[in-house]
């Protein structure tokens, strides 16, 4: 039997609901690291990004984009992660994209101002702070 029906088959069985998403978040980041996003990309990519459940896995994934842009993101596509970031609930999440933004990027104008306020929207002080305190140290957006 092929393993995602084994996974599939009723009652749907918790450990085969968490292989099913591990498997999305490791193809999504796969594509992130391997392939970057463009222009022809970028709603798609983030439209299943942002359809993860799971704040981890939609961290991770918007993570590998951005380590493997070297900089070198679009401002589009550094608006639609940050835009995206703002989509986690997690504040510790949410910090450890924006922090991977901000180092890896210089944000200045409209940029800064969506990911100064997508910081704002951190509830946990530690988090905004840590985040906020990142975007000092930004790199040349390209």
């Amino acid at each position: 039997m092929h393993p995602v029906r084994r996974w599939l088959r009723p009652p749907l069985r918790p450990r085969g609901i968490s292989r099913l998403i591990t498997t999305a978040r490791k193809c999504w980041c796969k594509v992130a690291e391997t392939h970057g996003v463009d222009e022809a990309t970028r709603a798609p990519f983030f439209a299943a990004a942002d359809g993860l459940s799971s704040d981890y896995d939609h961290g991770r994934v918007l993570t590998a984009l951005i380590n493997r842009s070297e900089g070198q993101l679009t401002p589009a596509v550094a608006t639609a992660v940050i835009a995206s970031a703002r989509r986690l609930g997690s504040d510790y999440e949410r910090a450890n994209v924006l922090v991977a933004v901000a180092r890896h990027l210089r944000l200045s104008g409209e940029l800064r101002r969506a990911f100064v306020d997508a910081a704002n929207g951190i509830g946990s002080e530690y988090d905004r702070n840590r985040a906020l305190a990142a975007l000092e140290g930004s790199v040349q957006l390209d």
